[in-house]
């Protein structure tokens, strides 16, 4: 990695056609093409076009392997999945947490992000793919941390390679956050930042 990134002058050349993205809404999909053609534009004019593979889809509906079917130590998974505690997940979201968890005992008590750091953990597994997510706090406290960690790892194996501790993300609301980076091998030693 380091060989090829002294190749590169020391930073990362990513192009569009290797981003990979899924997104319910239809007018994000298409402000992010739009974002995503005007930086590859002002980054490199004179280029030929390229397009990144996003679509619109629910997540949690979609076979992450067939977006990506084969992840390797290149591919890095990123997002901020959606908020939603036990309590407040609407039909819609507790379906997708039946259909993500299926039959897992104790994940009822899981907020509804915990289905992103299971799919997640599914597509890293048996990969050199690593990811990070931002996450509520709260399913690294208390009754979650054990329904969590015990139904992704029911699956085979998966590391916390790094967090960062919780800290303030204010949006429309504020809510407490984490960052996991997740991996199917582990970080030698983990990091936790602060």
């Amino acid at each position: 990695e380091q060989q090829v990134l002294a190749q590169l002058g020391g930073a990362a050349r990513v192009s569009l056609c290797q981003l990979h993205g899924i997104e319910r809404d239809p007018l994000a999909v298409q402000a992010a093409s739009v974002a995503l053609e005007l930086a590859r534009l002002q980054a490199a004019p004179g280029l030929l076009p390229e397009t990144a593979h996003l679509q619109v889809a629910n997540a949690l509906e979609t076979d992450w392997h067939a977006v990506l079917p084969k992840p390797d130590r290149w591919t890095f998974i990123v997002g901020n999945p959606p908020f939603a505690g036990k309590k407040e997940q609407s039909p819609a979201q507790k379906s997708d947490m039946q259909r993500v968890w299926v039959d897992t005992p104790g994940t009822g008590v899981l907020d509804y992000v915990t289905a992103w750091i299971r799919r997640t953990a599914q597509l890293v597994r048996g990969t050199e793919a690593t990811a990070a997510l931002v996450t509520t706090s709260s399913v690294v406290q208390g009754e979650q941390v054990g329904a969590l960690w015990r139904g992704l790892r029911a699956d085979g194996p998966v590391h916390l390679r790094f967090a960062h501790a919780p800290f303030s993300w204010t949006a429309d609301a504020t809510v407490h956050v984490v960052v996991l980076g997740l991996g199917a091998h582990p970080a030698t030693p983990p990091v936790l930042y602060d």
